[in-house]
């Protein structure tokens, strides 16, 4: 009996370590878990943004074909007036207008489709690593920051990563001449009230 006793004694320390490793290890696993559908959800929306951009650029390419059609019609036409000398001088001015005002769409539409491939680039590790997003809306690239990265609820400090990653889109701004940049923000609807922001 007394040495049946002792064997359950000197195994409950055993059992005792393996149930706080057993709870850590769940523990850890469930963090896992976690992090691997967050990363999966973060890559989703990552291919969702890149989707749309390059929707945007082959609508800017469909463009410029166009532009390329037109140009051809009008070239046409403009042999055919050359062709008859009676039209020639009421629409000679009219048509090397056209012609003109057409080229420089055309080379506008290109420009952009190089630029939007161009930033897409550079965005490209900001974007794969969950900092920020970018749009096409009425045909401007719009870069929006994660909120969560930025600044925690209720601070209006910007948190180190926060600033970190204001910094590397500052860079990569700050290599684009010749452009303007627009700036906003927002507020969240968590209501809050300190001595130096009463609200929201």
């Amino acid at each position: 009996m007394r040495a049946f006793w002792l064997t359950l004694t000197l195994s409950a320390p055993g059992l005792s370590g393996c149930v706080v490793w057993q709870s850590k290890y769940d523990a850890l696993q469930q963090e896992y878990d976690e992090f691997k559908l967050e990363s999966e959800k973060r890559e989703k929306g990552h291919q969702d943004t890149i989707t749309k951009l390059e929707d945007a650029l082959r609508a800017e390419t469909a463009r410029a074909k166009e532009l390329d059609m037109q140009i051809a019609s009008l070239l046409a036409e403009k042999v055919g007036l050359l062709a008859d000398k009676s039209k020639l001088s009421a629409n000679q001015a009219e048509l090397t207008k056209a012609l003109r005002e057409l080229e420089e769409r055309k080379v506008a539409a290109e420009k952009r489709i190089a630029e939007y491939r161009d930033l897409l680039g550079r965005f490209k590790a900001l974007i794969d690593a969950g900092k920020l997003s970018v749009r096409i809306i009425d045909g401007q690239m719009v870069v929006e920051l994660a909120t969560d990265v930025l600044f925690p609820s209720a601070s209006a400090a910007l948190s180190p990563e926060g600033l970190n990653a204001v910094t590397e889109v500052a860079k990569i701004l700050a290599t684009i001449p010749g452009r303007r940049f627009q700036i906003a923000g927002h507020t969240d609807n968590i209501p809050i009230r300190t001595g130096k922001y009463p609200s929201n």
